[in-house]
């Protein structure tokens, strides 16, 4: 049988005082307590940053609604102001046409650079005209707003072709001057239809030429922009080249001119569009020279 007298039994009462300072006691409570301090702070901590991140996907969201709902209404305003200048366009493009088709009434031709008034004052339509005159007016409209070529020192060139004429003479001056005298007139204005002459002082170097168009105003090249088509008065050539007029021809080698009118031009006396002739000269006026005349072909 065993010994029982070396085995000690803890009484109850003994047992649950050791538990109750195990329970009790301050340092077990207070590693207890900054355990859960710890994870408090942990779990604090770990919400404080879910939130902030929450936050910042928010405010990322609400940016990129807000850029979106920007490239919208840009993209609206865009297609409106499409629309609209799409409308305006229309209605210049309208205008413009509108305008176009009164000046080609009276023999013209629109572009930025046109002058309207000019046009109705070169060929008002008080001749009666004939085809050819208004096929020549037309044509001379075109190469002022719309130039075919570059028209520099082409001064015969043009006046023959706006009347349909070949090639003649080598220089304006040279043209005059193989004329035949009879349709040679030296009254002025010059008549429409004609191809008007001038030449400088001394009646040397190449001369000039213009067609002629209703009112006393002529087509010419290079007498305001280099290379170009204006429309001026006939006598502006005195104080602009210090070029005297020397007259006007009814008759290329290629035909006769479509003269308008010339029963009324021969104020100045010298000759009629017949040829006859008259007693009184054209008024000789001083040339005044001016410093870079061009030399006109």
């Amino acid at each position: 049988m065993a010994d029982t007298r070396s085995l000690t039994i803890e009484p109850g009462w003994q047992k649950s005082q050791r538990v109750i300072r195990n329970v009790v006691d301050p340092a077990t409570l207070s590693d207890r307590f900054q355990n859960i301090k710890d994870r408090a702070a942990a779990n604090a901590e770990g919400q404080a940053q879910l939130s902030a991140a929450a936050i910042q996907r928010r405010l990322q969201a609400q940016a990129e609604k807000a850029a979106s709902e920007e490239a919208t209404r840009q993209k609206l305003l865009q297609k409106t102001q499409q629309k609209v200048q799409k409308k305006l366009n229309k209605r210049q493009l309208k205008y413009q046409q509108n305008l176009q088709s009164q000046l080609e009434a009276i023999g013209g031709s629109m572009t930025r650079s046109g002058d309207p008034q000019l046009i109705k004052k070169a060929y008002s339509g008080a001749s009666v005209g004939t085809k050819q005159y208004q096929k020549a007016i037309s044509w001379a409209n075109r190469q002022v707003y719309r130039p075919s070529q570059d028209w520099t020192y082409l001064c015969q060139s043009f006046a023959r072709q706006a009347v349909g004429a070949s090639a003649f003479g080598t220089t304006a001056l040279n043209a005059w001057r193989s004329t035949p005298r009879q349709h040679q007139h030296f009254t002025y204005p010059p008549p429409p239809g004609s191809i008007a002459y001038y030449s400088n002082a001394s009646g040397t170097g190449a001369g000039h030429a213009v067609f002629v168009g209703d009112n006393g105003y002529v087509y010419s090249n290079d007498i305001k922009r280099t290379g170009k088509i204006d429309i001026v008065k006939w006598n502006v050539f005195q104080s602009k080249w210090g070029m005297k007029y020397l007259g006007w021809i009814d008759r290329t080698p290629s035909g006769p001119l479509p003269i308008q009118g010339s029963n009324t031009y021969n104020s100045g006396g010298g000759t009629s569009a017949g040829g006859n002739k008259s007693k009184s000269k054209p008024k000789k006026e001083k040339p005044t020279y001016s410093s870079g005349k061009p030399v006109l072909r």
